[in-house]
């Protein structure tokens, strides 16, 4: 038997039956993924998108991702030293991997931080960890607020 060059064009054709389910992913489920996909666009834009990305570079320090924390802190100047910050970033990556802490997460990494004191020695990478750890909340509009 020769295979069809086109679907449509085979002697042999079976109408399509569409169940309920399918009948509302084609007409329900499809329509709201592309509403999500406009809200994520929407709140999420491309200069935004660079920050987001930006932000790995801190879970956890590593010396590899150096232009990935400049790129961060040039979102926050004049909220610390950028020059200083790289110092203190090189040597918390050197303590976090001296330590095996591994891949926490931002939140955990934070916390296991400033509960061993040593907060205190990154001053620079402490005020970076709290603005992007309230990265999310500030950046929802006035009608999520309610």
């Amino acid at each position: 038997m020769k295979v069809p060059t086109r679907l449509d064009d085979s002697k042999h054709h079976v109408p399509i039956v569409l169940t309920g389910k399918d009948r509302m992913k084609e007409k329900f489920f499809n329509d709201v993924i592309e509403l999500i996909k406009k809200a994520l666009q929407s709140r999420f834009s491309h200069e935004t998108m660079p920050l987001l990305k930006s932000i790995e570079c801190l879970n956890p320090p590593k010396p590899e991702t150096i232009q990935d924390l400049r790129a961060l802190s040039s979102y926050y100047i004049g909220d610390f030293d950028a020059d200083f910050m790289e110092y203190e970033y090189k040597l918390l990556a050197k303590s976090i991997e001296l330590s095996n802490i591994g891949k926490i997460g931002i939140h955990k990494l934070y916390l296991y931080i400033v509960k061993e004191g040593i907060a205190k020695l990154y001053p620079n990478l402490n005020i970076l960890y709290m603005l992007i750890l309230t990265l999310p909340v500030t950046s929802s509009t006035f009608e999520r607020s309610f």
